[in-house]
């Protein structure tokens, strides 16, 4: 601080002052909106004499802005400061002590804030701008000035631009801009004024900001200057030399921490922080080059450094570094790390040579004492250098430039609407208004003529008559009005004329108006026929008509303005008065009006009238001129209208009870009345406690017993349905009612009690009353009074103890006995006593009960030591208690356990318990297999017995799983479980159970297979006999392979041999009885859980209850198990040995990998042949309605049992009893039929179709509550002639109550046992026994397909259809399958593979939101039959189009689509509404290839997914509805194809969009492959865009191929994990083939799994496998076997005779070879004497060689092809000249030495229309024609063996016909070709080089091939022969014909 300031100063004596003040000048700076009181600095003197100085302000102070402390000295402020009125305050301090005073000056300076906001100088400004104006743009329009009174803001405000042109554009495409620092607003692109863009007037705001901290260029240099002028004069005033020179630019740098620099740049604010800078907008004139990385400098800032107390300065440098919403920021320049800092403050006190404090007007200058915002606004980071400008405040004015367009002429007129309609009448005059047209001009209509516009017509319409202009137009109005009069609408109905509108300025605009002529009536109407024949059906019942319409009448009319109306003429003809008709539109409708009775003779004659039309002109009827007429013929049809008529409706008839069957009830014959009452009738009966029968004359007879004591038995009524063979067929009902006479047929029945008690060794006691009654009428004699008495048949204990005295007048007179004991009964004697008491009514009739009396023991024995042996059959991982039953000891009373007490004898053994009262043994669940010896002791505390000894043996043994599910249950009676158990052991069997044991081995096969107990049940006594007990047996059976019997294979073969059984065992086998509380309702998916594997046995379980079978000595605890009943269809979703069928391996628990020809996830084979002798059994039917069975079957047999479940064996069976439940599908003359038994009616249904064609047909079975249904091929090939009649595809019946189902094995194809006896049953009807010759396929149970591969037993048969793969000539590959039946059978691809073989995998599409293929088919589909089938691939959830078939005139459309992922198909037919079907069980997004079949056949519709089985396939069958023939809803035709069907692959098509709206296209990413429509693959493009069987039209957005994006690029796994992309989902994991191990991955040895099939040898590749086949199998599992052709049984005969026709051929094709070879010798010498003299010279030379074969093989080189005659001749000449030069070198080919054979000589040649020969090497060989035999004969000579196939190689290459060719021999066609297929013909010479499609036949391995023309294939057969010369010939050889694909077929889908 400088130190030469003057003050006025009190000078002491001694000269010195005695009050001086610190310093003679005091600066300060305040910024002017510091707080009042706020503390300015404080002034300081001293009194030399140390007295107190006191202290105020004398001079200075305006308006008393300060106060000064008088103490202190502190200055504070006192009122408010404003810079913009006073910038400096100077204050004159005077201080006083001791006398004396001094006085200073204090200086204070007030710093600006940013207090006061911009204002424009020239608001509001409007401009005008010329529109469209292009020139010299951009350019400043405006230039907006603003000012700020703070002197911070006066150079450093901010423009910003917002409004028209600008709000709503990127930067790039804004109409304008402003200069942020000088606001002038420029306009960068040309304005337009017109709409719809444009504006008349622009409004463009204009903002300006102030506190941005932003400086202009002019204010930053001004500072600068300043900063270096005071730079300048503080080095003059210190006199000395700064160490750095300080120049503008010039960078000072110092060493620094960098941390420290980058911790104070990331404090500076987002927006001043480096490298900060975002182009948004700003103005072209200081906007930065952003493509450079330049950075301008703006200048540099001086900051003192007061931590060193040095004068010298740091510098920042600063630079244009941002721009954020038309702000400009000044932001520090990023330095490195060595450049010097800026963060030091300005020095609080600084005074100049002159005394002055120094200043600066940009901020303060000083240090304060004091807060004020300043230093609030300035945080650390900030550039203090610029003295604080950018505080936090800010001001923001806006104003509103207006620009105005001055409109130039720059629009033509334009017409809204292009096109205009008029319409003026015919035959009108002259001047007629037609149509008014505008125009309308973008252009400004105040601007001169811009926007005038006048009307004109530039193109007119010509009168043809007199050339006439027709129209004119107003040119102001634009009205359009007729030039002429009387136009005619029919000669033209309309005119276009093209009007123009031109402005002020030429520029026009055009339209065009489409005049209309409006008709009037001024033609006549015709008819179009005047004679209309119709048959229509006769009137339905009774009447009334019902109104329809039977005959439609057109007319013809030029006129299109008319209303015609019809009428029937009055007494025009015979029946005028029976019809009406009606006008629908231009359309007469004819319709009855009177009953049309065809059985009335009158009418069926038929009707002869006339009608007559009018379009009601002017006269209406009576104008003759509009008027026309038409004779109309109706005859009747006679429909089914009349039901059957019986003669009596109502007979009441009475019955004895007794009646006998066959009886005569009465006789109610019908009549039907149509078709002359010639028609038969069908009788039924309904009710009559199915005891009544009716036969086909009407008579009703008894059939079944009668019991009037039944209930509702002593009044019957018998509905007697009379049925006509009619369509539909109607009914009659007549009613007979039975009355029932009572006979004396029923005894008499004791009333309970019949059960007493009485105490042991009691007193003789009275026990009770017995009474009886009797349900006959008593009234007749048939009931009391009752005599009672002891039965004869009491044994003589009971005699001994009881007695019974009978008094009639018991029961009020009834009669009753007295029943009580005689004697003392002793319990362990006799613990209960059955009395027979004998019961006797009035009419003599008795019966024998019992009545029971049991004895109540008393403990009065004594007990013994006893020892137990328990057997504890436990199933594996069972997790419950089980009960052992009670401890034994030797005692005769068993009624005393209240006086026992049990106990162990040491301590408790830790896995049983003891129950010590009741002495109940439990074993705890963590018992394991083996014997277990328990020390118990037992105490009586009545005989004062302590510790009896009794020992209990526990022998555990574990049910596997498998002993479970494979078990069978045998029921027998009467016995209980302990009358079976008693006596058996495991180890020596014996007892009843030992016995049922040997005969179960005996009936499954003897000694070979060991039979074992799981479990021993009781069971519900019988209805018939409730008296004796019945017990369950269940046993499992190992066979010789160590393996459990199949349960159901057990089941049938225990039912098959009941007698047997019942032989051995002395007890009676019950069959298993029929469930008959059926479920009813839809299927329903299982919850989830996992299922166990099928099986009719029980089901493995760990939680299944045990049971005791106690027979004191000895315990058996078994699992009490059940048979399942699965109503619903099971599904695996992993794999074990047990779900692996036909051979399949577990892999892994995951999949099953299965052998060829097998089906599905599960390995099935769902085809089957039976051979006429055969049969197999499969499950039983699942006990639940509704039950769908399904089925298809192939046979040429009229007859065959198709399907049979029922009994196996004769069962025992009362009479009473309901008939044995038996279901049976079988063809009886080649009609399917269906034959139900069991419930409340016997029913047999045939449908009237045959199917023993050789054609595949399906059968469909559906039993429900309502009744049966049978339905054949879906009825969907039944709609012909637009009818709707199912009655050839399907048949039904109703019943009222269902019966049981059978629980027997089904039986398929045969019986395994003699055809059960209707008698022996209860039935009415046994099916056929002849077995089926044919297959079966397809075989589903509730839509779950069976497997007949290896069905549980079976005798005969193969598994795949046999007959059908045989019918397909040679093989259809491993990828193939022979379909069609017999008579066409053809080769199937799988989806995805196509061509010969079904080797070529077909090539995917990929499918986005907006892709679609569309395309029409070729192919002539069958009506009412749709087939579609394609793969797809996706992942997650997707809803869209898929595939859609639609007709573009038809309402209606066929859509195959997704919906939330799951496959759902849509139908919809005109007037019948939309119909869905959906796949629920099987979501389709997991990225795997599915695929997708739909079938829609007539109404039938089928959706299935993937192997079709189970809850991946959805039927809709209407046909099969038990209750009508079609449903209300099905009255419209189905979905029908023709060749106008339309097919759309992706996007939805137009038809599908509009029928189906429902479904939204957001397909993301699909996959699709394969698309067939009726069997045939439709091309996907961009591979393939056409086939022979449909056209792509149109395709956008495909992609070929099926990829997905890589998943794994944002994955990161940890380690030792890798990301593995599987289609769109990342996954970590070790990768295939390998799995984590502790912390690393390890290899999986997949061998141990045994993945390899057939034998084949697994080697683990790590990671991987691969399995090596031997030579009969190939595959990557030894899946496949090779396919050999199968031989013929006529195959040695055949060749016999072939061999003996070839050799005889072979010698008349030589003969006929010479003589053609001398004449065409003799030609070729009359045409080329040359050549011909040169090829004798040849022939001469040759044979002087000794080479004859050789000029023999020239000439034959020489024979002409079948080429066009003006290539023949060329040809021949050079390849006959070439050849004989050949034939002389001797070289067609030449032996290397080694023995092998080298060809160098090659020829292709190409046969057909262009037809050339190429030469390769040397010499060359020419082909013959295909059909050319001396191809043959040229071979026969020297040739190999194997070489013979060049004479057949072309045989079927087909050519084009030539009149001058002749076959040779017609008949060696097919010889040749029955050689070839010989089964002999691999290992024939002759015929084993014939090419396959795979190689070229090489004869002794030297063939090779050399080319292909037209699909032959030519090769090149080496001679091996060691002989000089080698002979090389070319040979073409065509594909096999066989088999045919799908592809090459143009049937009939």
């Amino acid at each position: 601080m400088g130190t030469g300031g003057q003050a006025t100063r009190l000078v002491s004596e001694s000269g010195g002052p005695l009050v001086e003040f610190t310093a003679s000048r005091y600066c300060a700076v305040l910024s002017e909106d510091s707080q009042l009181a706020s503390t300015v600095l404080a002034v300081s003197a001293k009194h030399s004499r140390g007295a107190a100085v006191r202290y105020s302000i004398t001079g200075g102070n305006r308006d008393g802005l300060f106060t000064i402390d008088q103490h202190t000295g502190i200055i504070t402020l006192a009122a408010a400061l404003d810079h913009e009125t006073h910038t400096a305050h100077e204050l004159v301090v005077w201080g006083e002590g001791g006398g004396a005073g001094a006085t200073t000056r204090v200086q204070v300076r007030v710093a600006d804030v940013n207090d006061n906001p911009p204002y424009f100088l020239h608001p509001r400004p409007e401009v005008t701008v010329v529109e469209e104006d292009y020139r010299h743009l951009p350019a400043t329009i405006a230039t907006v000035v603003a000012e700020d009174r703070d002197f911070m803001d006066h150079h450093g405000l901010l423009y910003t631009v917002r409004g028209d042109g600008v709000d709503g554009y990127a930067p790039g495409d804004a109409f304008f801009t402003i200069n942020s620092l000088t606001g002038e607003l420029i306009q960068l692109k040309a304005l337009d004024r017109d709409p719809p863009r444009g504006k008349a007037v622009w409004k463009v705001k204009v903002q300006v900001r102030d506190g941005q901290a932003l400086w202009s260029r002019q204010a930053m240099q001004r500072h600068l200057a300043k900063i270096a002028t005071e730079e300048k004069n503080r080095k003059k005033r210190n006199n000395k030399r700064l160490q750095y020179p300080i120049k503008r630019g010039i960078k000072i740098r110092k060493r620094e921490n960098t941390s420290e620099l980058k911790q104070r740049e990331n404090k500076l604010p987002k927006h001043t922080q480096p490298n900060s800078y975002k182009d948004k907008g700003l103005n072209s004139a200081i906007r930065p080059r952003t493509h450079k990385r330049t950075k301008r400098t703006i200048g540099t800032t001086l900051a003192s450094d007061q931590r060193r107390g040095k004068g010298i300065k740091s510098i920042k440098e600063f630079r244009l570094a941002g721009y954020n919403g038309g702000e400009i920021h000044l932001a520090p320049r990023h330095r490195r790390s060595e450049e010097w800092p800026v963060d030091e403050q300005v020095t609080s006190e600084e005074i100049n040579d002159e005394g002055d404090c120094e200043s600066d007007d940009t901020g303060p200058a000083g240090r304060r004492l004091g807060g004020s915002s300043l230093g609030r606004e300035s945080p650390e980071g900030s550039s203090q250098g610029l003295h604080g400008l950018g505080g936090s405040r800010v001001h923001v004015a806006e104003t509103e430039v207006t620009i105005r367009l001055k409109d130039v002429n720059d629009n033509p007129p334009v017409f809204p609407n292009t096109t205009m309609f008029g319409v003026v009448q015919e035959n009108g005059p002259i001047d007629l208004s037609v149509v008014a047209v505008a125009a309308w001009d973008a252009d400004d209509d105040s601007e001169g003529s811009n926007a005038r516009i006048t009307y004109g017509i530039q193109k007119n319409a010509m009168h043809e008559g007199t050339g006439e202009a027709i129209f004119s137009i107003n040119p102001n109005t634009g009205l359009v009005r007729t030039a002429v009069c009387c136009l005619d609408r029919e000669t033209t109905t309309q005119y276009q004329i093209q009007v123009v509108a031109t402005d002020g300025g030429g520029l026009q605009g055009t339209g065009v108006v489409m005049v209309r002529l409006a008709d009037v009536n001024d033609n006549a109407p015709r008819l179009e026929q005047k004679l209309w024949e119709a048959e229509v059906d006769e009137t339905w019942g009774d009447g009334p008509p019902d109104n329809s319409t039977l005959l439609k009448i057109s007319v013809l009319d030029p006129d299109t303005s008319n209303y015609f109306h019809y009428r029937v003429v009055q007494s025009s003809g015979w029946g005028w008065q029976h019809f009406g008709v009606r006008s629908v539109g231009a359309v007469g409708h004819i319709y009855a009006r009177q009953v049309l009775d065809y059985e009335d003779e009158t009418h069926r004659r038929g009707f002869r009238f006339m009608v007559q039309v009018t379009d009601r002109g002017r006269g209406g009827w009576q104008d003759a001129r509009h008027l026309d007429s038409a004779w109309v013929v109706v005859r009747l049809r006679d429909v089914n209208d009349n039901p059957p008529q019986f003669t009596r409706q109502n007979a009441h008839i009475t019955v004895k009870e007794d009646a006998k069957l066959g009886t005569l009830l009465a006789a109610l014959p019908a009549v039907d009345p149509d078709e002359g009452g010639q028609q038969e009738v069908e009788y039924r009966v309904e009710g009559g406690w199915d005891a009544v029968s009716v036969d086909s004359a009407g008579e009703v007879s008894l059939s079944g017993a009668l019991d009037r004591e039944a209930p509702d038995g002593a009044v019957g009524v018998a509905r007697i349905l009379g049925v006509d063979r009619g369509h539909p067929p109607l009914t009659a009902t007549a009613t007979l009612t039975i009355t029932v006479t009572d006979v004396n047929d029923t005894p008499p029945l004791l009333l309970p009690p019949t059960l007493f008690h009485v105490t042991e060794s009691a007193d003789p006691t009275p026990l009770g009353i017995l009474i009886a009654t009797d349900h006959d009428v008593w009234a007749l004699g048939h009931g009391p009074p009752f005599t009672l008495s002891l039965a004869p048949s009491n044994p003589p204990h009971v005699l001994a103890h009881i007695s019974l005295t009978f008094n009639s007048h018991l029961d009020s007179g009834r009669g009753g006995a007295e029943l009580r004991t005689v004697a003392p009964v002793d319990r362990e004697q006799h613990p209960q006593l059955d009395v027979d008491v004998l019961v006797t009514d009035a009419g003599g009739l008795a019966a024998t009960h019992t009545v029971t009396v049991i004895i109540d023991d008393t403990n009065d024995n004594p007990m013994k030591p006893g020892a137990k042996t328990v057997y504890l059959w436990k199933p594996q991982g069972g997790a419950a208690e089980a009960p052992l039953g009670r401890v034994f000891v030797e005692d005769p009373d068993d009624w005393d356990l209240n006086d026992k007490t049990f106990s162990w004898v040491g301590s408790p053994h830790p896995l049983f318990s003891l129950n010590t009262h009741t002495g109940e043994l439990l074993a705890s669940s963590q018992v394991r297999e083996g014997r277990y010896e328990l020390h118990l002791a037992v105490s009586d505390r009545l005989w004062g017995q302590k510790d009896v000894g009794a020992n209990v043996t526990v022998a555990v043994r574990v049910l596997p799983p498998d002993a479970l599910s494979h078990a069978a249950p045998l029921t027998l009676t009467p016995t209980t479980p302990e009358a079976l158990t008693r006596g058996w052991t495991p180890q020596e069997s014996g007892g009843r159970l030992g016995r049922v044991l040997e005969g179960v081995q005996q009936v499954v096969g003897g000694g070979t297979h060991t039979v074992e107990v799981v479990s021993v049940e009781s069971r519900p006594a019988l209805p018939s006999n409730r008296s004796d007990p019945v017990s369950a047996v269940w046993v499992c059976v190992k066979e010789a392979d160590d393996e459990y019997m199949d349960p159901i294979k057990l089941r049938g073969l225990l039912a098959l041999n009941s007698k047997q059984l019942e032989a051995i065992t002395n007890l009676t086998v019950v069959p298993e009885e029929a469930v008959t509380e059926l479920t009813s309702g839809s299927h329903q998916h299982p919850s989830g859980s996992q299922l166990d594997p099928p099986s009719v046995a029980s089901r493995a379980s760990t939680s299944l209850p045990l049971q005791v079978v106690d027979t004191n000595s000895t315990s058996l605890v078994t699992p009490r198990l059940s048979r399942s009943h699965d109503c619903h269809v099971t599904d695996h979703l992993t794999c074990s040995p047990a779900t692996c069928l036909n051979g399949g391996r577990c892999l892994a628990g995951d999949r099953c990998v299965c052998p060829g020809g097998s089906w599905g996830p599960q390995c099935k084979i769902l085809s089957r042949t039976f051979f006429g002798k055969d049969w197999a059994w499969v499950q039983p039917l699942p006990p639940c309605l509704p039950l769908t069975i399904s089925l298809r079957v192939l046979t040429r047999r009229p007859h065959a049992l198709v399907l049979y479940s029922g009994p196996l064996a004769p069962l025992l069976r009362h009479s009473h009893h309901p008939p044995t439940p038996m279901l049976a599908l079988q063809l009886w003359r080649g009609r399917p039929q269906v034959m139900v038994e069991g419930g409340a009616r016997s029913i047999k249904l045939e449908v009237p179709t045959v199917i023993n064609d050789g054609y595949w047909h399906t059968l469909h079975l559906r039993l429900s509550t309502q009744g049966v249904a049978v339905v054949v091929d879906f009825c969907g090939r039944n709609h012909h002639n637009n009818t709707l009649d199912n009655s050839l595809c399907a048949s039904r019946a109703s019943w009222r109550s269902p019966g049981g189902l059978s629980p027997w094995p089904i039986q398929v194809g045969g019986l395994a046992h003699v055809l059960p006896g209707p008698a022996d049953h209860g039935w009415r009807q046994a099916p056929t026994s002849r077995p089926l010759d044919g297959c079966i396929s397809h075989l589903r149970l509730n839509g779950q397909l069976v497997d007949l591969g290896e069905p549980p037993y079976s005798r005969g048969g193969q598994s795949s259809c046999h007959t059908q793969d045989v019918a397909c000539r040679g093989t259809c590959g491993h990828r193939g399958q022979c379909v069609g039946g017999l008579d066409q059978p053809q080769c199937e691809c799988e989806l995805g593979w196509a061509g010969p073989g079904c080797t070529t995998p077909t090539v995917p599409v990929t499918l986005t939101s907006a892709s679609y293929i569309k395309m029409a088919l070729t192919l002539t589909p069958a009506p009412q039959v749709v087939t579609t089938q394609l793969r797809l691939r996706t992942r997650g959830i997707h809803s869209g189009s898929l595939l859609s078939l639609g007709h573009p005139r038809q309402d209606a459309a066929f859509m195959l689509h997704l919906r939330s992922g799951l496959a759902c198909v849509k139908e919809r037919v005109s007037r019948r509404g939309d119909r869905s079907v959906c796949v629920e069980g099987r979501p389709l997004g997991d990225g795997e290839w599915h695929t997708v079949t739909t079938q829609l056949h007539g109404h039938s519709l089928t959706l299935a997914v993937d192997d079709q089985d189970g809850w991946r396939r959805n039927e809709s069958l209407p046909a099969l509805s038990v209750t009508t023939d079609v449903q209300p809803d099905d009255q419209s035709l189905p979905f029908q194809l023709d060749e106008e069907l339309r097919v759309t692959v992706g996007a939805l098509s137009a038809h599908a969009i509009i029928l189906i709206s429902s479904c939204i296209t957001v397909l993301v990413l699909v996959c699709v492959d394969d698309v067939r429509v009726c069997g045939r693959a439709v091309p996907l493009p961009p591979a393939v865009n056409g086939s022979r069987w449909g056209q792509v039209t149109s395709w956008h957005g495909l992609e070929s191929g099926c990829s997905a994006p890589d998943s794994c690029l944002n994955t990161t796994c940890v380690a030792p994990l890798t990301c593995v992309s599987n289609w769109g989902v990342a996954t970590c994991s070790c990768g295939p083939g390998r799995q984590v191990v502790g912390h690393g991955c390890r290899d999986v040895d997949e061998c141990l799994w045994q993945p390899c099939l057939h034998g084949g040898s697994c080697h683990n590749l790590q990671p991987g496998y691969q399995c090596v086949c031997g030579p009969a199998h190939t595959g990557d599992h030894c899946q496949w076997t090779h396919i050999a052709t199968a031989p013929h049984p006529l195959t040695a005969p055949l060749a016999i005779a072939a061999l003996i026709l070839s050799i005889l051929m072979l010698v008349v094709v030589g003969v006929l070879v010479s003589v053609r070879l001398r004449r065409q010798g003799v030609a070729r010498g009359a045409t080329n004497q040359k050549n011909s003299q040169s090829m004798t010279k040849l022939r001469a030379a040759d044979s002087e060689d000794g080479q004859g074969d050789a000029d023999h093989r020239a000439f034959l080189d020489c024979l002409k092809v079948q080429l066009p005659q003006e290539q023949s001749t060329t040809i021949e000449k050079e390849v006959c000249q070439e050849e004989t030069n050949s034939s002389t070198s001797h070289s067609p080919a030449t032996d290397t030495g080694d023995g092998r054979t080298s060809t160098r000589n090659v020829v292709v040649a190409k046969v057909g229309p262009g037809t050339r020969v190429k030469k390769q090497g040397p010499g060359h060989d020419l082909l013959p024609a295909q059909d050319d035999l001396r191809a043959y004969a040229y071979e026969g000579d020297g040739s190999s063996s194997g070489s013979l196939s060049s004479a057949l190689s072309g045989l079927r290459e087909e050519q084009p016909e030539d009149p001058s060719a002749k076959a040779l021999a017609p008949g060696f066609v097919e010889v040749m070709d029955l050689l070839k297929n010989l089964p002999d013909a691999a290992r024939s010479p002759a015929l084993a080089s014939i090419p396959s499609d795979k190689q070229a036949p090489s004869a002794g391995g030297g063939g090779e091939t050399v080319g292909t023309s037209h699909g032959a294939r030519i090769y090149t057969i080496t001679d091996t022969t060691p002989t000089t010369a080698k002979r090389t010939t070319s040979k073409v050889s065509t594909d096999s014909p066989s088999p045919r694909f799908h592809e090459d077929e143009s049937t009939v889908c």
